[in-house]
């Protein structure tokens, strides 16, 4: 199974929060082969917030949670020169805005500070009025940000994600 058979195996029936990252990276690593720091990063703070999620269920929680990744680019740009990945970026607004239209998801994350100014372009195409957070990459020393952050914004937004994972939220905020 390529990269895109996987993600797209994970998508939920109603995507509730939909994860924006920059592209798949030009290594052996990606989000849904649970082998990148954005995975480890990802479960770490959903983990936080949901104790109760296994990281060999994660993937199955992520989806029934109606969480779902899709990328701005649909080539990886991480080894590319900086006018090299803004052009591919570009190319990426009116294809990101699509799948914002087309997935109607009820907030977006977006997993990488430095896509925003793509990304804010292309929810704006799609007509989407759903809140939008930037979180920064969780590599250089930004995974303990990410991760909290993270954790933060699941509890924000827990009554939109399924009902077993909202009962746990709630525990965890009692227990702060």
């Amino acid at each position: 199974m390529d990269n895109e058979e996987l993600r797209k195996s994970y998508q939920p029936d109603k995507v509730k929060i939909l994860f924006v990252g920059e592209s798949p990276p030009a290594g052996k690593t990606f989000f849904y082969a649970a082998n990148s720091n954005l995975f480890r990063a990802t479960l770490a703070g959903f983990q936080l917030a949901f104790p109760e999620i296994a990281r060999d269920d994660f993937f199955r929680s992520f989806k029934e949670m109606g969480c779902y990744l899709v990328d701005l680019c649909d080539q990886p740009v991480n080894k590319l020169t900086n006018p090299e990945k803004k052009k591919i970026s570009q190319a990426g607004i009116p294809i990101l805005s699509q799948a914002i239209r087309d997935l109607k998801p009820e907030v977006i994350l977006v997993v990488s500070k430095g896509i925003l100014p793509y990304v804010e372009p292309a929810q704006a195409l799609s007509g989407s009025s759903a809140p939008l957070h930037a979180l920064p990459f969780p590599a250089m020393g930004h995974q303990r940000e990410y991760i909290q952050r993270l954790r933060r914004l699941l509890l924000e937004y827990e009554a939109i994600l399924s009902p077993a994972s909202t009962m746990a939220g709630q525990q965890n905020l009692i227990s702060e």
